[in-house]
């Protein structure tokens, strides 16, 4: 887990869930390091799934010690275009909308697609749930903000140098 603060009191405000492998030396290994094998042996759902999991039990732990907080849990776009994965993703959800209101599921801008039939029913399932959405690694801000926050967007992320060298 990741902590994401407020400033300047840099009081845990949010956590990002991520994944890591653990080495056979007891390190860490990266998703940048894993990724492309990831993909090519058709592992990234199972992943995802982990990830999912990992991130309601951490939750659940969280609050039992009556701590409010919310978790990022990214999705890749992978798990999205697997419609098996996205059935029992779906009833599972459906079956634990207690977490709605801290489970937040993050996309990266690139991954997804707001035309796509397939993408905006499970984000209206979802989003009719209570769950939220944020986009992640944005560098296209010319979009229609309206439009994201009509299909449950609460949150982007945008690295501060995008920003900063923004002259419009």
């Amino acid at each position: 887990l990741q902590p994401i603060v407020s400033l300047p009191q840099r009081k845990s405000r949010f956590f990002e869930c991520f994944s890591r492998i653990r080495s056979t030396e007891g390190g860490s290994v990266s998703p940048e390091q894993y990724i492309d094998i990831a993909r090519r042996t058709g592992l990234i759902a199972a992943i995802d799934n982990m990830l999912l999991f990992r991130s309601v039990q951490l939750l659940r732990k969280i609050q039992k010690h009556s701590y409010s907080t919310s978790i990022f849990c990214n999705v890749s776009s992978h798990t999205i275009s697997d419609r098996a994965f996205l059935k029992d993703f779906i009833d599972y959800m459906e079956g634990h909308t207690e977490l709605a209101a801290s489970l937040i599921f993050e996309f990266v801008q690139g991954d997804i697609d707001l035309k796509d039939e397939q993408t905006t029913d499970v984000l209206a399932r979802l989003s009719r749930l209570g769950y939220r959405f944020s986009m992640d690694q944005m560098t296209e801000l010319d979009i229609d903000f309206a439009e994201l926050a009509a299909h449950g967007f609460r949150y982007v992320k945008v690295e501060a140098s995008e920003l900063l060298t923004r002259t419009d």
